[in-house]
């Protein structure tokens, strides 16, 4: 069995941003990121899991289409739906609606600081009076988060301690979710870092080394001169 366990941490809110590169302009609309903490229990020590290089303990930045990728992919490999009967004994929980983004936006407004749900809890100034915005902040980002997430993960969590190991060996989608992005990772310490790509623009694909030698080969290949080279040589 694998031992993790995946728990939602807090929500932060992020605004509407527009910003204009040297290739185009992007638009980001307003959206909640998920914090989720990632908890491995000790490595098997078979040394054929990936996930026993990772660390014991780390968090990921997700979005909400993130989760419903996520949520599909353990439900799965939870039930087998060639016979349609589930492979786990654990209950399957059901993926909870999204939060309230225009209530979140309205709070945030009310506290005149778009990066209140960024800073520590202790940071907050609440003064417990009714109508507070940062009490109400508090109380809305409490319900979402404990309320509705924390059961949803906790069951799932169950889940993925009965799916079989090798499912999870297998799954690309289930290793992209809990290490694509990681915390886990070292930092870019050049001098744009991550800001690269915001300023100047997506990077521009290009093809390795490797891959356009195999092309020059398939093409000569296919018009006989390899032959004739050998041939002349």
């Amino acid at each position: 069995a694998v031992a993790l366990t995946v728990a939602c941490v807090r929500v932060e809110l992020r605004m509407y941003r527009r910003c204009r590169t040297s290739a185009q302009i992007v638009k980001q609309p307003p959206h909640f990121e998920y914090i989720v903490r990632c908890d491995w229990g000790a490595p098997s020590g078979r040394g054929a899991r990936w996930w026993d290089e990772l660390p014991r303990s780390y968090t990921l930045r997700r979005r909400w289409l993130d989760i419903v990728r996520f949520h599909d992919t353990v439900m799965g490999m939870a039930f087998d739906s060639e016979h349609g009967v589930p492979r786990v004994e654990a209950k399957l929980p059901e993926l909870p609606s999204p939060g309230d983004l225009d209530g979140f936006m309205h709070c945030v407004a009310a506290t005149g600081d778009t990066n209140a749900l960024s800073r520590r809890r202790s940071d907050w100034g609440g003064t417990g009076r009714p109508g507070d915005p940062w009490d109400e902040l508090d109380l809305l980002h409490s319900m979402y988060v404990e309320t509705r997430l924390g059961p949803y993960f906790e069951e799932l969590s169950h889940v993925l301690a009965e799916v079989p190991p090798s499912m999870i060996q297998e799954s690309a989608a289930f290793r992209k979710f809990v290490t694509n992005g990681a915390q886990c990772k070292p930092r870019d310490r050049s001098a744009f870092g991550p800001a690269r790509e915001r300023f100047c623009g997506p990077a521009a694909h290009y093809a390795e080394p490797e891959d356009l030698a195999g092309a020059v080969k398939a093409v000569l290949a296919k018009g006989g001169l390899l032959e004739k080279q050998a041939e002349i040589a």
